[in-house]
């Protein structure tokens, strides 16, 4: 599988997150440690008297081999800074072909995935404003993807692959349009209290 390039590597981009042992090989091919592997960075703890923070934990096993969406490319404390490969991501799923209504019947859970167009029947369509999220250039997914926006991940950009739909192959990196970057970083803020920093720039 390609690595993207590193000008490609930027908000809203559309990656290929491989298996786990996949990500490990990269990572080693770059002589890089278990350190810069897949983090879940949005598990917060309170303390008994009242402190919060955040305690990046190893990134679920049913994390990997999905398309992901980059929300932030932190820009580095220097330019030798590891942080300057580090991206933060959330996961791209289709529930295995399955509708939204058929994965959960949870209408509170419902909010926490985004149809990325072209979409399946969402149970929130019918609302008004709403809208699927859609990609540049008038790109397209795999029908009935959906973006997760209450999870963050972290990892190394180096151990990404380039994602490619099955329906509409394209040599370019896939990208989210402004509006729904925008639209997307805003649920996710509203879920987990996400913002990301400042970007990088090179």
């Amino acid at each position: 599988m390609a690595t993207p390039a590193s000008q490609d590597v930027e908000q809203g981009a559309i990656l290929w997150l491989p298996k786990h042992d996949e990500v490990m090989a990269k990572l080693a091919a770059n002589g890089l440690d278990d350190a810069m592997a897949v983090m879940d960075i949005t598990r917060w703890y309170e303390t008994e008297d009242g402190e919060v923070f955040n305690i990046p934990k190893p990134a679920d096993p049913k994390t990997y081999d999905h398309p992901i969406a980059v929300v932030s490319r932190p820009a580095g404390l220097s330019p030798q800074s590891p942080d300057l490969h580090r991206i933060h991501f959330v996961v791209l799923t289709s529930f295995g072909g399955r509708a939204l209504t058929k994965y959960t019947h949870d209408a509170n859970v419902w909010k926490d995935y985004l149809a990325i167009a072209p979409q399946r029947y969402h149970p929130l369509q019918a609302y008004p404003g709403y809208k699927p999220l859609t990609l540049q250039n008038e790109a397209t997914m795999n029908r009935g993807v959906y973006a997760e926006n209450f999870r963050v991940y972290s990892m190394d950009w180096r151990a990404a692959g380039v994602f490619v739909p099955t329906v509409t192959p394209r040599s370019e990196v896939l990208r989210l349009d402004t509006r729904s970057l925008m639209r997307l970083l805003v649920e996710i803020e509203h879920a987990v209290e996400y913002e990301p920093c400042e970007q990088f720039s090179g």
